[in-house]
């Protein structure tokens, strides 16, 4: 079995706003997999869920996911 996952990493103020063409355009629903506290706190699920929103694309947030995660957790999410 063969996955490829290219990935991009923006570091800039209000990145999730100015490459919201490129999220948008990954699909149409979205599954978004965190940690219990710092994306919230941070503000960067905000930041997530707010373009998905403004882009009418439907999501659901697991947000159980601990550091070094166990395969039960893997396996819940």
């Amino acid at each position: 079995m063969r996955f490829f996952a290219p990935t991009n990493v923006y570091l800039e103020k209000e990145c999730v706003y100015n490459h919201k063409a490129e999220l948008i355009s990954y699909g149409t629903k979205a599954y978004i997999i965190t940690g219990r506290h710092s994306a919230k706190a941070n503000g960067s699920l905000d930041d997530v869920t707010g373009v998905l929103k403004e882009a009418n694309i439907p999501f659901i947030i697991f947000n159980e996911i601990e550091e070094n995660p166990s395969v039960e957790t893997v396996a819940r999410a």
